[in-house]
């Protein structure tokens, strides 16, 4: 199928609704707020920025369209060199009345640190993590987790579909959630990319901030999107699903790196094996299993790192050593095996 038959077979199974439908195949449409919200919960979206600055332009427009008033924007620059901070000025100066603010790392510190930056300094009821590349279609989204929200006092993330775009072939593609309705925290700390599929990506995500801050979501090591996830599931509560798709995942051959650095994965993997430690502290994941859970959501990160062009050989040993180290037998054979097959097939 070409793309405006996917839309329309989307559109009519209700994998996307009509908003994000006329968002797809450009139809004008009225963007003003015309439906009253009670009750809105104030919601803080930050983005995470680098060098990007007319995607960003095209994921903060999409948020303005959304039929909500409530919330805030914070953009955490990750000290672009192109025209970034001009760009968002401008829009700033344009958009006035939006709750909009825009900081700028004093040198380049990465994405986790930009993340973290902004839960630090926001400020709503419910938190999304968004990057600059991505952007929403369904105008209703945000009025969707509010509404979640009011309805389930135990809910302490949603998670909503993603739709893929390709720009190599322009093509777009549904990942779909394979949650069948609330998950309890426990069993998705568990059953994380396994029973439960990993969500596309992290502004699909929405935390509440009161909940996260009961399990001091700041000592996180890492803020990326597995992790975020997880630490998230350490309170006490349920996911719930949003099933259609709200949003758009720019997958650009020209932002694919080709290697990470060692540095970046073993921070990855102690923040997943301190997030085992806490959810094994509260009984989430019995004392037996953990090894087996730790081998299981260490796999997919361990894996990024030696299907990639490895900066050298001492970055390969480090990460070596973080296997030995932390899994225990079976386990680390396995992942250096896989290891050292994937660097033979590379």
């Amino acid at each position: 199928m070409n793309n405006t038959e996917k839309f329309n077979y989307w559109l009519d199974n209700n994998i996307i609704f009509q908003s994000a439908y006329n968002n797809l195949v450009g139809k004008t449409s009225n963007r003003e707020c015309n439906d009253v919200h009670h009750n809105e919960r104030k919601i803080s979206v930050i983005i995470s920025t680098h060098n990007r600055s007319q995607l960003l332009l095209r994921l903060l427009d999409s948020i303005l369209h959304q039929n909500y008033t409530n919330y805030e924007i914070i953009i955490v620059d990750d000290k672009s060199s192109d025209d970034t901070k001009e760009v968002v000025h401008n829009y700033i100066d344009d958009h006035s009345d939006t709750d909009i603010t825009y900081y700028c790392n004093e040198k380049n510190r990465g994405v986790s640190y930009s993340k973290k930056k902004g839960y630090l300094l926001c400020s709503g009821d419910v938190i999304i993590f968004s990057d600059d590349d991505d952007y929403y279609i369904d105008d209703y989204y945000f009025a969707k987790v509010n509404d979640v929200y009011a309805n389930h006092p135990d809910c302490t993330m949603t998670i909503a579909g993603t739709l893929f775009h390709y720009d190599s072939d322009d093509s777009y593609h549904f990942e779909k959630l394979n949650y069948p309705g609330p998950v309890e925290n426990k069993d998705f700390i568990n059953g994380f990319c396994s029973e439960y599929n990993k969500p596309g990506s992290m502004f699909t995500l929405t935390i509440d901030a009161k909940k996260s801050r009961n399990i001091h979501y700041e000592e996180l090591q890492c803020f990326n999107d597995m992790s975020l996830y997880l630490y998230g599931a350490l309170a006490k509560g349920k996911i719930y699903p949003i099933t259609e798709a709200v949003g758009v995942y720019s997958v650009q051959t020209s932002s694919m790196s080709s290697s990470v650095s060692a540095d970046f994965i073993i921070n990855n993997l102690n923040a997943k094996a301190e997030i085992g430690k806490k959810a094994m502290a509260k009984g989430y994941i019995e004392k037996k299993d953990y090894s087996n859970w730790l081998y299981k959501q260490s796999l997919p990160t361990l894996m990024l790192f030696y299907n990639c062009d490895i900066n050298s050989f001492r970055e390969y040993i480090q990460v070596n050593n973080w296997v030995f180290k932390n899994l225990k037998f079976p386990f680390r054979h396995r992942i250096i095996l896989r290891g050292i097959k994937a660097r033979i097939i590379k």
